[in-house]
């Protein structure tokens, strides 16, 4: 028995939003090109610090981490969780652009070799979250 709204489909609030496509397609490109610019700058550069955070194994968790979540979001797939962890992902990168703007780092080093204030990516870091919460993946019924 077909639901009464027709034709199969789920019913409205159930089917993914095409602003959340978009903001999904947009934010795993971002994600992609962060982890393949730190990945090679890895690959080609010393790492500086001596720190945690700066370590090479947990850099190279963090572009690991970077490019999953960037395929996971074009995949589609399990969209409520992928935007759930996307909310929390650019959450998390927005207080680190802010802690490295506040220190006064000149570059976040979110981009790899290519330099970026962190004020810049903090205002694109608060940009996606405001996206993913104005665009959800599905709509809200």
């Amino acid at each position: 028995m077909l639901p009464i709204w027709g034709s199969g489909y789920p019913p409205p609030h159930h089917r993914i939003t095409g602003g959340y496509i978009l903001v999904r397609i947009l934010l795993a490109s971002i994600l992609i090109a962060a982890a393949l610019l730190k990945g090679y700058q890895l690959a080609t550069a010393p790492v500086v610090g001596s720190g945690l955070f700066s370590s090479r194994a947990f850099l190279i968790a963090l572009v690991e981490c970077e490019w999953l979540m960037g395929v996971w979001l074009l995949s589609g797939l399990y969209p409520r969780r992928a935007w759930q962890v996307a909310l929390a992902c650019f959450a998390g990168f927005a207080c680190v652009s802010l802690y490295k703007g506040l220190l006064g780092d000149a570059s976040c080093g979110c981009f790899g070799p290519v330099p970026v204030s962190p004020w810049y990516t903090l205002v694109l870091d608060m940009g996606a979250v405001l996206a993913l919460l104005v665009w959800p993946p599905f709509g809200m019924a």
